[in-house]
C-alpha cells in the first residue's frame, strides 16, 4: 500500500529482520521485493481476509 514509497528507508531493516526469524534451511528461497499492487496491496489483502473468514463461517454453518 502507502509503504511502498518509503521502499527503500525500511526495506533492509525488514531484510534484516526476516533473516534474523526465518527458517535457515529456506531462507535463500525467500526474496522480499516491492508489491505489485501498489497502493491497493492494503485493500486487496483486507478483502482476502474477509473472503477468507467468510469462507470460515460457511464451513462451520455447514
Amino acid at each position: 500500500g502507502g509503504l511502498i514509497g518509503a521502499w527503500n528507508i525500511y526495506v533492509q531493516e525488514a531484510v534484516k529482520e526476516a533473516s534474523r526469524r526465518a527458517f535457515k534451511a529456506l531462507l535463500d528461497k525467500v526474496k522480499i521485493i516491492p508489491s505489485l499492487l501498489g497502493d491497493d496491496a492494503g485493500m486487496i489483502g483486507a478483502a482476502g481476509l474477509v473472503f477468507s473468514a467468510q469462507s470460515g463461517i460457511e464451513k462451520k454453518i455447514r
